[in-house]
């Protein structure tokens, strides 16, 4: 994951921090890929489960219940549009499943020690495409500023995930006023 930045108004509640969660497997399209194919050609599939979920870009999810060691197959597709096309070399990650775990959010300002919301319930929104949301609350948005956040995701059978994973990875909340604010 990229550094991701959400940009929201100083005591708005919306929009929310909605992301999907990537797995570990990562390859790019073979051939190209248009939306509602069945079958997507990618480079591999080693490191990919027999069935799950694939993110192809920020909106388009395509669940696979088959693959061979370079196709993904049976594919449903949801997001994007029925005119949309991904060429050869187009990202394809893999989408962890939050079925069976439990998902909390924390953001604390840049530079600062004291985190402005620590490690409140997030809301899982579909758990085989990996989508979480937090919902602000009044208190989250009532100070202006730039601020780091993450997810950490437990599952059922132990240990713990921390999204973004990789320290040069940042989600980033920026809160900014009303330019019409007293």
């Amino acid at each position: 994951m990229p550094t991701e930045k959400f940009y929201i108004k100083r005591n708005d509640l919306q929009p929310y921090c909605k992301i999907v969660i990537a797995g570990d497997g990562d390859t790019s399209l073979y051939s190209q890929a248009v939306y509602d194919d069945a079958t997507l050609t990618v480079n591999s599939t080693s490191d990919f489960a027999t069935s799950g979920s694939l993110r192809i870009s920020d909106y388009v999810t395509v669940t696979y219940s088959g693959k061979g060691p370079t196709t993904f197959t049976n594919c449903l597709w949801s997001g994007g549009s029925l005119s949309q096309a991904f060429p050869v070399g187009t990202s394809v990650q893999e989408v962890m499943n939050l079925s069976g775990t439990t998902v909390v959010f924390s953001m604390k300002i840049v530079g600062g020690s004291t985190l402005k919301i620590n490690r409140q319930t997030a809301n899982i929104t579909n758990a085989n495409g990996g989508e979480v949301e937090y919902r602000w609350s009044s208190t989250d948005t009532n100070t202006s500023g730039q601020y780091l956040a993450e997810f950490e995701i437990t599952p059922n059978s132990g240990g713990k995930y921390t999204i973004p994973k990789e320290p040069s990875n940042k989600l980033v909340i920026i809160v900014t006023d009303d330019v019409d604010a007293i």
